[in-house]
């Protein structure tokens, strides 16, 4: 059983409603983006790179996914406990990092992956604040249906981010300090518009309750134990080129890769997140509704493998080629990274329907060790692949096939397991 006619063109119009925001982001990063790589170097990007992914990677832990819970009470008060809760865990967590930084700095402790930001990992607390409060104002606004705000906040976040750095560029040419002041002054803006807008009608969900907030840990006990893991690692193994490139390779590599993910990314990551985010307050609803999820998921994921057979088809063929004119001669070696990423994006892409469910059917301890699995492929793929002497390009050609071939398996096994869920539920 499916949602209505009227229900099915809600969901479409808040896909549409969060794609118009994703979109309006990304042209206007990707208008800009030719001009702020003119006055970067491969070098400053790959250091600045390596920040981004250092707090991406930590987010997860900082709020112990507790935040991708709150779309699924019934009651409003259970998910205003929710984002008490998390807006807690994260603080704590933030001053827990400073305090981190702090003691490695009294005592001279030298770890070698942090060395490598220098002076900017005092920065990594007020990032993970920021991200984290994102994550989960956002998460809040999706079960409100607050798809316009959070539309609004991504198109405010890539204005401020990549017109500061323009500016900084333009006046002060390549530093590792434009750029990641840049990333602050986008963070800033966005965390500013979307707490207003949470904040300013629901004043009292910062009034904490401490037997509500016990409660609601405890209820939702799995996503820390499993949520939590599962995101560390796919994060880990989402950013682990850059990590893993900037270990075995020089900082201009880095760059070139992360300008080259950067690029491409854009039009994946607008459809991919806003799809998501609707899809999953949909399955959720059915869900709540007693209804199947299978059907679905089959459909949703066949309409996006057969809408980006064309573009990725092309992005695969000619993308190396239309990367060394958009970004000039310096950047031309980063249309083979494009290239080589083309076919992870793409199972990233049909996933989407698929991999949405897990949160939806609370199997978290399943997608932890599906993550897992696919996390040491890779890294056993990489590190193998860099010690064998291997250029920075065939390195990377290694880790995207061993994620596609990974990504196929749990695409297949996560399908079975909505399968057999509706299938249980309609036996009851």
């Amino acid at each position: 059983m499916i949602l209505n006619k009227s229900n099915e063109q809600t969901f479409l119009g808040n896909v549409l409603t969060l794609f118009s925001g994703k979109a309006a982001a990304s042209v206007i990063s990707f208008i800009l983006i030719p001009f702020i790589a003119r006055f970067f170097t491969a070098e400053d990007f790959g250091v600045a790179a390596y920040f981004i992914s250092s707090i991406a990677i930590s987010v997860p832990v900082a709020t112990l996914c507790y935040e991708r819970a709150i779309i699924l009470p019934k009651e409003t008060h259970g998910a205003e406990q929710l984002f008490q809760l998390s807006l807690l865990i994260l603080v704590i967590a933030s001053l827990a990092a400073f305090v981190f930084i702090a003691t490695l700095s009294v005592f001279q402790i030298e770890i070698s992956a942090l060395d490598k930001l220098g002076i900017w990992i005092w920065f990594l607390p007020a990032g993970l604040l920021a991200v984290g409060i994102i994550n989960i104002v956002e998460n809040w606004l999706v079960r409100v249906k607050g798809f316009s705000i959070i539309a609004k906040a991504d198109v405010t976040n890539s204005l401020g981010l990549t017109l500061s750095r323009l500016l900084l560029g333009f006046f002060f040419s390549s530093s590792v300090w434009a750029l990641i002041v840049g990333y602050f002054v986008g963070l800033s803006l966005k965390v500013y518009m979307l707490l207003t807008s949470v904040l300013s009608p629901k004043i009292n969900m910062l009034k904490l309750q401490k037997h509500g907030l016990i409660k609601a840990a405890k209820e939702y006990e799995d996503f820390p134990k499993f949520s939590a893991p599962t995101r560390f690692v796919r994060a880990f193994s989402k950013n682990m080129p850059i990590i893993l490139l900037g270990a075995f390779f020089s900082p201009a590599t880095v760059g070139l890769y992360a300008m080259a993910n950067r690029v491409v990314n854009m039009p994946v990551d607008i459809a991919v997140t806003a799809f998501r985010r609707a899809y999953l307050q949909k399955s959720a609803e059915c869900l709540n509704h007693g209804q199947a999820l299978f059907g679905n998921m089959l459909k949703y994921s066949l309409i996006m493998f057969v809408v980006g057979l064309v573009p990725f088809g092309l992005l695969w063929l000619k993308g190396g080629l239309l990367i060394g004119y958009y970004l000039g001669g310096s950047w031309a070696d980063a249309g083979q990274y494009v290239e080589a990423l083309t076919p992870y994006l793409f199972t990233v892409w049909v996933a989407t329907p698929t991999t949405a469910l897990v949160v939806v059917l609370r199997k978290q301890k399943l997608w932890f060790w599906i993550q897992l699995y696919i996390t040491l492929a890779v890294l056993v793929m990489f590190l193998y692949s860099a010690n064998s002497g291997l250029s920075p390009i065939e390195t990377v050609q290694n880790f995207v096939l061993s994620y596609v071939v990974a990504n196929i398996i749990s695409i297949m096994i996560i399908g079975i397991v909505v399968f057999n869920n509706d299938r249980h539920m309609v036996s009851k």
